[in-house]
């Protein structure tokens, strides 16, 4: 798909790709924690790269939560979590959702490309190795 559609990152990938590849099954989840999850370099919850704790994301988790569309595909994660965002905006025909999730949530979380700077990424790389020394210890 990335060949076809996006042949200008194809190499980009194939080493992110065999870097994931070559990793452990264990080291893998702990990556994908420590980019996402544990002092992550970008959240993956968009109303929480919005708004943050404040009390505008819990109104539109309230509002995403009660709607239809959105209990059918949010699963086990918040209906503010990027994968449910996305599959929601190609799932749903209702127009004033697919406006205000355009509007609110997919452009107004462009922010979030900021936090893949290479200064912000070293820094916290810095404060993560503090943490997780062993992880990152070369064998």
């Amino acid at each position: 798909m990335l060949s076809k559609n996006y042949p200008e990152v194809v190499d980009e990938m194939k080493v992110f790709e065999e870097y994931i590849q070559a990793m452990r099954a264990m080291a893998r989840r702990t990556f994908y924690k420590n980019i996402y999850d544990v002092q992550p370099i970008c959240y993956l919850d968009l109303g929480y790269v919005i708004w943050g704790e404040d009390y505008k994301r819990g109104t539109f988790l309230l509002h995403a939560a009660g709607t239809g569309s959105s209990r059918q595909y949010c699963g086990n994660e918040l209906p503010d979590n990027i994968s449910n965002i996305l599959t929601l905006f190609t799932k749903t025909n209702d127009r004033e959702l697919l406006d205000e999730l355009a509007v609110k949530i997919l452009i107004r979380s462009k922010k979030m490309i900021a936090e893949f700077e290479q200064a912000k990424v070293d820094l916290k790389i810095k404060v993560l190795k503090r943490y997780t020394m062993p992880l990152f210890r070369k064998s």
